[in-house]
């Protein structure tokens, strides 16, 4: 018995068995009766991808072929197709058994070269929200190829979540909120019912989501299975010649060389930098090489000291992370070839001058620097400086005689010596 004009508030609960749109009337007896009629959608909760192209039952998340020491990263997007607000985790296989990825990580190559970010976290009600897969091979497996081959087997698995006391929802509200991911997520606040079903994996939400392990399957309403499979590569660049020589480089010389860079990866180029080293120059500091091709370098050589000197041309092998960020290039590898120089220095004669004017009869009177001085030396001499009229003969490369000199030396002029 309600008084008039009162009002009172009245609780339904609608339980339904089959998925799809359901609508009931609720008749309410009173001196006239009530219909109130109520139109509900009935869904299975789970999570679905919504990131184009990827199927729902065999999903294969493909990386590029990346060189070691570098990352190659894809990202999916999946919604929480639930009326509640659900938890998620990320789970390897391991021993036919599901575990951690941090366990599988430590116990398989393969789970230790793919990242996912988020691993776990909060699903809001009809949130979509980024998942990160980051390829990264830093660990060679041992006995392999320079091209080796990383499989694994993730799920990312919806888990029910408890229910918060109000100022522990707020806390995990405003954590998403403030997450990069806030930006991407779409919000809604329309009304969906959940059929009554039964979830095997239930986790605290005090519970760390990482060291839960789970050995029973599951099926495909409660989690989501991804197949990430990737390629690696070591750098390979060989220089042709393996080493440079450089004998009798004179001082003050510039020497010329040729330098072959081959790449002889089949599927990626590669950046060949050169560390400058005294004395030695490239017409190319910076040399990017298509896959299995090669490029030819000018390598100058200039001498600026006596004496051997080895050295060598170093060239760092860099890349970058796919896709291409704002870091930049990364050194990945070195090659270097070993150069050998030994600089020598040529000793030339001070030209002879002779004196003009006189009549010479001894051999300091004839000039400076003389005593070797030729016939077809490009020198010019006085007429009044030979002895008698004979002629120079300036095709002749025998040595003049001066005043005061050997008798072996030749003598070009007539009349008795005194």
């Amino acid at each position: 018995m309600y008084q008039s004009k009162s009002s009172i508030t009245v609780t339904l609960r609608l339980v339904a068995n089959v998925e799809g749109p359901a609508q009931i009337d609720v008749w309410v007896k009173a001196e006239t009766v009530c219909v109130l009629p109520i139109t509900a959608n009935v869904i299975h909760p789970r999570l679905e991808i919504v990131s184009d192209g990827l199927g729902t039952s065999f999903t294969l998340i493909d990386f590029p072929v990346t060189y070691v020491g570098l990352s190659s990263k894809q990202s999916i997007y999946i919604r929480n197709y639930s009326s509640s607000v659900s938890m998620f985790c990320s789970m390897g296989e391991l021993d036919t058994k599901l575990a951690s990825i941090e366990a599988c990580g430590n116990a398989i190559v393969d789970y230790s070269c793919f990242k996912i970010n988020p691993p776990h976290g909060l699903f809001q009600t009809k949130q979509v929200k980024a998942i990160h897969f980051t390829f990264r091979p830093t660990k060679p497996k041992p006995g392999a190829n320079e091209q080796q081959f990383y499989f694994c087997t993730v799920y990312i698995c919806r888990v029910k979540s408890k229910y918060l006391s109000l100022e522990e929802y707020s806390i995990l509200y405003s954590s998403q909120m403030h997450s990069p991911e806030a930006s991407r997520c779409s919000w809604s606040t329309s009304g969906l019912v959940e059929l009554e079903v039964d979830i095997p994996l239930i986790i605290d939400h005090f519970t760390p989501v990482e060291e839960t392990e789970m050995s029973k399957p599951l099926d495909e309403s409660e989690c989501l299975k991804f197949y990430l499979h990737g390629i690696s590569e070591k750098p390979d660049v060989v220089v042709v010649p393996d080493e440079l020589v450089v004998t009798e480089l004179l001082l003050g010389q510039r020497e010329t060389r040729v330098l072959e860079l081959k790449n002889r990866s089949r599927r990626l180029p590669i950046i060949c930098v050169y560390k400058k080293v005294a004395y030695i120059d490239l017409d190319q500091t910076e040399i990017c090489i298509k896959a299995f091709s090669s490029v030819q370098l000018a390598v100058y050589i200039t001498s600026q000291k006596l004496g051997r000197l080895n050295s060598r041309i170093d060239f760092d092998l860099v890349y970058y992370d796919e896709p291409k960020m704002d870091g930049g290039y990364k050194v990945i590898g070195k090659v270097s070839v070993p150069v050998r120089i030994e600089m020598k220095a040529v000793t030339r004669h001070v030209l002879p001058e002779i004196n003009a004017g006189i009549a010479p009869k001894y051999v300091r009177e004839v000039g400076k620097f003389c005593h070797e001085l030729k016939f077809n030396t490009a020198v010019e001499i006085p007429k009044t400086t030979i002895v008698g009229r004979q002629l120079v003969c300036k095709s002749s490369s025998a040595l003049m005689a001066l005043p005061n000199d050997t008798q072996k030396s030749l003598r070009p002029w007539r009349g008795n010596p005194k």
